[in-house]
């Protein structure tokens, strides 16, 4: 049973459709091995050199085996490649084409070609040489799509492309394989110097570096122009700057010209240093940090001092309001830094000393007191001010402290960068003196330990990996497009137990289809006959469906004939005014139909019309103006059906859909029995509900379900079978069994006697 319960993982859903898989693995591994065949092939070339300039060779024995170093990035480097491997010639390679797969064809190729770049936009270009005949030949170009012919002269100058070239024939001629299912093609690659760089800088082109030895790795499509490459490059390793006339002088001049860079350098290094000191004050960091603390300590005495003022000042304002009984001139204060504030205070005392009674007022004393009051008021002014200025002073002592960390850091940074520049000076200006003593040019590589190969190794990708990337991709795909298949399917209806488990109406049969076998189709009718026969009373069945071309008309003409093959005498009624096929699948044209019978212009009789099928007759409903109504309105419509099945067994009415039409809700509500049909791998799931809410607002009874163009093999009660169907033995096959069975067994018992 396919339902939504269907496991989703990859296995279970490759499983469920091996035919997909299969079908995607092979697609999948027959690109896989296309690509293995038609894919380019890579030449290798491998070369080694070794240093011994000993201020290399120290940093060299520190690296790791495969690290990167200074020399391994110079060799890799575009601008470092395009000087390598610049020459006057363009770079040239050969090609053929042989049954869909270009190879190099150096010595195979039957012509030689000699190039010349004569415009400096050329970068780089494909021609397909085809010789005509030993005198000439067609020089073939595509470029952004665009073909390009020109006849060219065996042994003459032909201009093409920003190219000038001159072809001519080997003689004798290399011996060519023929191919087998394609013509042989030539091809003649062009490359200027910036598309060889270009190439070998785009990951062509591998140095690593172990104990001062340079592995140096060259990969082309051109097996020659791998080697010729490695060459170029390692012998310009050797001999980076090379003189003909003068080297000693080149080597010189050229590290004068470093050492004088070098040296402009420090001098303005030197002076960067030099301003960022004087604008930041700095002579030595550790003497202005602790000239910065000394100055804060001071700071922070001073505003101690100040408040220490501040407090004597509020003690003597609160001895001034209490109300004395006694002298109490003994008591200390604290000290203030003010001669007429103390004597005013002495003064006081001295008062308070001689007077007869205390408790009486002296107005010298009240005198004495306000210009001592007074006199802390102005005070107090005084010092606030002084101890928001000394706050002032603490707070930008430190946030020069503060400072003091970063302008340390910067001038390391400078400082060491300029000490890195004088050891490279003092290094330039050594070996300067050491190529004026030797009289020899400086070369940063010795020694060439394993030239390269005059047979580059082939490079192919590895035809595991692409079979097994080639299967997962194969494996992806038919996953996803089994997902999707049973996505579909989930949405659509396929077997009884997926009708019985949607809807409430009964299932009364399937109808199965065989292209092959005709059988199953007809014993679907015969059970479904039968099933009608077991239902007494059944004389009017309406067939309708949700949708157009789930097989209304196909089962009803079906079941007629069935039914008709029976001696049974039946009237099939088609009242699909929307699309009626009833009368063209028997091919008749009748002469009137039902619409005549209900205007008095024909009897009933007269309408129906026969068929080349015994018992079987048809009436269809003609052109009714207001559809369905024009029956249901009409007085003679019940007199005409009673009619009908005094002379019928079984009258079958074919009608439109339901989801979009009406028409066969009132014929469902008249007749004596409904066939709701349903197509497998075809019905929508949530089209059932209209079949559930038209039995439900209409109030239908006797509606079944019948599911047609079933492919599986079912039973009669539309369960899955084992796929086999019974023949029914005519009277002629039955004798001609029991006569021919004895005569069988006679000659058999001959034998024993």
């Amino acid at each position: 049973m396919e339902n939504k319960t269907q496991k989703t993982t990859i296995p279970s859903v490759l499983r469920r459709h091996k035919g997909i898989t299969i079908l995607c693995l092979i697609a999948a591994i027959t690109v896989a091995a296309a690509y293995i065949y038609t894919a380019p092939v890579q030449y290798e070339t491998a070369l080694t050199l070794q240093s011994h300039e000993k201020s290399q060779q120290t940093t060299i024995n520190i690296l790791q085996s495969g690290s990167k170093s200074a020399a391994t990035e110079q060799l890799t480097s575009q601008s470092y490649l395009i000087k390598a491997l610049s020459k006057e010639e363009p770079w040239v390679a050969y090609f053929v084409e042989k049954d869909f797969k270009i190879t190099p064809a150096n010595y195979e190729s039957p012509f030689v070609a000699t190039c010349k770049i004569d415009s400096k936009n050329f970068y780089e270009q494909r021609f397909e040489i085809a010789l005509n005949s030993a005198n000439d030949y067609t020089l073939i170009t595509e470029n952004h799509g665009l073909r390009r012919v020109k006849q060219g002269k065996i042994g003459e100058e032909l201009y093409h492309n920003g190219v000038r070239l001159m072809v001519n024939l080997k003689t004798p001629q290399p011996y060519a394989s023929a191919p087998r299912i394609t013509n042989t093609r030539y091809f003649l690659d062009v490359y200027s110097p910036a598309a060889i760089a270009s190439h070998f800088s785009a990951n062509n082109i591998k140095a690593t570096e172990e104990n001062g030895v340079i592995e140096l790795i060259c990969q082309h499509p051109s097996p020659e122009i791998a080697v010729n490459a490695g060459n170029k490059i390692a012998t310009y390793y050797l001999n980076p700057i090379q003189d003909n006339t003068s080297g000693k002088t080149s080597q010189t001049s050229s590290i004068e010209q470093k050492i004088e860079e070098l040296g402009s350098q420090l001098q303005s290094k030197e002076a960067v240093i030099a301003a960022f000191k004087s604008a930041n004050q700095i002579t030595e960091i550790d003497n202005d940090a602790q000239k910065s603390l000394n100055i804060l300590e001071e700071q922070q005495l001073q505003k101690s001092q100040l408040e220490l003022q501040m407090a004597s000042l509020d003690n003597m304002s609160n001895y001034l309001r209490k109300n004395r009984t006694g002298n109490n001139s003994l008591v200390e204060y604290g000290a203030i830094n003010d001669p007429v504030f103390n004597e005013q205070i002495q003064q006081l005392n001295q008062k308070y000393q001689t007077a007869y009674d205390p408790n009486t007022t002296d107005p010298v004393i009240e005198s004495l007191k306000n210009q001592i009051a007074e006199r802390i008021l102005n005070t107090r002014k005084r010092i606030a001010v002084q101890i928001e200025a000394v706050n002032k002073q603490i707070a930008s002592s430190k946030s020069q402290l503060a400072l003091i960390p970063g302008k340390a850091q910067s001038l390391e940074a400078l400082e060491r960068s300029i000490l890195l520049d004088k050891k490279v000076y003092d290094l330039l200006v050594e070996k300067r003196a050491k190529a004026i003593v030797d009289g020899g040019f400086i070369a940063t590589g010795s020694a060439v330990l394993k030239p390269a190969p005059a047979q580059p190794t082939p490079v192919t990708s590895n035809p595991w990996l692409i079979y097994s990337l080639a299967i997962l991709a194969g494996s992806i795909v038919s996953f996803i497009l089994g997902s999707l298949l049973d996505n579909l399917k989930s949405k659509r209806i396929h077997n009884r137990e997926e009708l019985d488990e949607l809807s409430s109406i009964p299932f009364i049969g399937n109808i199965v289809m065989d292209r092959k076998d005709p059988l199953p189709l007809k014993e679907s009718f015969n059970n479904l006959c039968t099933k009608l026969l077991m239902k007494s009373g059944v004389k009017t069945i309406t067939i309708t469906s949700t949708n157009q071309g789930e097989g209304k008309t196909f089962v009803a003409t079906h079941l007629a004939q069935s039914y008709s093959s029976i001696d049974k005498k039946v009237l099939l009624i088609d009242l699909n005014q929307h699309n009626p096929e009833v009368a063209k699948i028997y091919d008749i044209t009748p002469q009137h139909s039902m619409m005549d019978v209900l205007q008095g212009r024909v009897d009933i009789h007269d309408a129906v019309c026969l068929t080349s099928f015994p018992n079987l007759d048809i009436l269809i409903a003609g052109e009714m103006p207001d559809g369905v109504n024009t029956l249901l309105a009409s007085g003679k419509q019940e007199q005409m059906m009673n009619e009908l099945k005094k002379h019928y067994d079984l009258i079958i009415i074919d009608t439109p859909e339901s989801m979009n039409n009406i028409d066969a809700i009132p014929l469902m509500k008249v007749s004596d029995l409904t066939l709701y049909i349903a197509k497998a791998k075809s019905t929508r799931r949530e089209s059932l509900l209209n079949a559930e809410l038209i039995r439900k607002d209409y109030q239908i009874e006797n509606m079944y379900f019948i599911l047609n163009s079933i492919t599986k093999p079912d039973t009669h009660t539309g369960k899955t079978g084992r796929g086999t169907y019974r023949k029914l033995d005519s009277s002629g096959n039955q004798k001609v069994k029991v006569d021919y069975v004895p005569a069988v067994l006679r000659k058999i018992a001959l034998w024993f006697y």
